[in-house]
């Protein structure tokens, strides 16, 4: 995940994301591609997930969701969520590997992206843009 992105999925700033890396030490990776250098991936590994998981922005997106009606009603179906499960489902070992470490340099949303989907606007992004 870009530290762009952790910062629009917490609600902070590049710059905030960019001080909780050097306080606490996380992994990044180089983007390639990105004029100075300075672009980063932060690997998620199970601190950052743990630190972001504890955002009060995290906690009020995954609250809603709580509430919702279970997923099991979606899986039923066969449309395209059932095929993108079963197929992870029968994924080797050595693929899941690779697969999460794509994910985790890449990001979910980076992963979205390669697939054409994008992520909705928030009213932040509508006004100033």
């Amino acid at each position: 995940m870009t530290t762009e992105e952790l910062a629009n999925l917490t609600g902070m700033t590049r710059q905030t994301v960019n001080r909780w890396i050097k306080k606490y030490a996380w992994q990044t990776e180089n983007q390639p591609g990105v004029k100075g250098g300075r672009a980063r991936y932060i690997l998620m590994t199970d601190d950052v997930l743990n630190f972001v998981m504890k955002m009060p922005a995290m906690h009020e997106q995954y609250s809603y969701s709580s509430l919702t009606e279970p997923a099991a009603a979606y899986l039923a179906s066969y449309g395209g969520m059932h095929r993108v499960i079963k197929t992870l489902q029968l994924m080797t070992a050595d693929e899941m590997h690779q697969f999460d470490v794509y994910l985790a340099r890449v990001g979910l949303y980076g992963f979205l992206s390669r697939l054409g989907i994008k992520q909705k606007t928030t009213l932040n992004e509508e006004k100033t843009g």
